[in-house]
């Protein structure tokens, strides 16, 4: 929360001139003099002289004062962005000699020009190192503090922008994963199907209208960033008694435990398991089944899906969605806060997944 804040301060548009301030105001502090009339220099002069030299160092500094922010804002916004930004460091460390070499002339020649006749009572720069550093102090630390803000701000613009490009290619990813689903779970359908029409063609009608309401799922809902856990489930069982109907010697039990159908879940959360436990369970030798149960544990929700093996192997099928592929999925929805553990036994297979909510 105050990390958002702070971001806020220095992006926000809202906040500008109260950025503006904080570089305007100390900066004017120094248009008052730093004079005391009453130090030894200034014995034996006149009070109207000593007035004469304090008005011009108020006129001294309002013209620094100036000139200082001039240099400022032509870093803030041409020197930085046209070099800095732009890896001409060379550059860059020229310009800055120069405005600070700028100022010191400016304050050279308008203190020449006001104190003239007073060289005794007030120092005037000089050409020297020291005198060079002293006078242009000032304009290099303030130099420095807006440069030091500019590459700020810039790291934090380039940080959101990366993260809202990663977020974008994630979502990306996301959305090519789920979809894999759709042309695989119509794939197998459109298998059964076409046994069905040889062999049952009562059966075959049924499949034709269970297969038009996962359809329907598929086509308008699918494409939700969440849906009710209600409707998932119904696709679930629809999914399922689309299988039974093929297969004579096939049993499948959905066990819904707590008040859940108004969660709200990614769709096609739950097909990939289901769609690889139909998958595997195939046997014609024998009666399959598939347990399924939905249950709230300490704002979690836990699906756990058991399914029979058969008691020979079983070719896989070519189009498989395949465990890494899920796991890519539920990483981009829950980064590491989700639970998945497969257990894989001589006559069963069970995964449990565990997700917040």
């Amino acid at each position: 929360m105050h990390q958002e804040k702070i971001l806020n301060f220095f992006l926000d548009k809202r906040w500008a001139i109260v950025r503006h301030l904080l570089l305007i105001v100390p900066l004017a502090t120094t248009l008052y003099p730093d004079i005391n009339p009453s130090a030894r220099r200034f014995i034996n002069i006149s009070d109207i002289e000593i007035n004469a030299i304090i008005v011009g160092v108020f006129k001294l500094n309002a013209v620094m004062f100036i000139s200082g922010l001039a240099i400022l804002y032509f870093n803030f916004y041409i020197v930085v962005p046209k070099l800095l930004f732009k890896n001409k460091f060379l550059a860059y460390s020229g310009t800055l000699l120069a405005l600070a070499t700028f100022y010191f002339f400016i304050e050279k020649d308008v203190a020449t020009y006001l104190f003239r006749g007073y060289e005794k009572y007030v120092s005037l720069p000089n050409f020297s190192f020291k005198s060079f550093i002293d006078n242009t102090l000032n304009p290099i630390v303030f130099l420095g503090a807006t440069t030091g803000y500019k590459i700020f701000k810039k790291w934090i613009i380039d940080n959101q922008r990366l993260n809202d490009l990663e977020k974008a290619q994630l979502q990306e990813e996301l959305t090519n994963l789920k979809n894999q689903v759709n042309p695989h779970f119509l794939f197998n359908t459109l298998n059964n199907l076409n046994t069905l029409i040889q062999t049952d063609t009562e059966k075959a009608t049924q499949v034709v209208l269970g297969l038009s309401d996962v359809l329907k799922y598929q086509i308008y809902d699918s494409n939700k960033e969440v849906i009710l856990m209600s409707k998932d489930i119904e696709i679930v069982s629809q999914f399922l008694m689309l299988e039974k109907i093929r297969r004579d010697k096939f049993s499948y039990e959905i066990l819904v435990e707590d008040d859940i159908e108004a969660i709200l879940i990614p769709p096609l959360l739950f097909i990939n398991f289901i769609d690889n436990a139909v998958k595997h369970s195939l046997d014609n030798r024998q009666a399959s089944y598939i347990k399924i149960r939905f249950k709230l544990v300490e704002k979690h929700l836990l699906f756990t899906i058991e399914n029979s093996k058969p008691s020979f192997i079983v070719q896989s099928e070519k189009g498989g969605l395949g465990l890494r592929n899920i796991k890519r999925r539920l990483e981009l929805l829950y980064q590491e806060n989700y639970e998945l553990q497969l257990h894989d036994e001589p006559n069963k297979y069970t995964v449990s997944l565990k997700i917040p909510l």
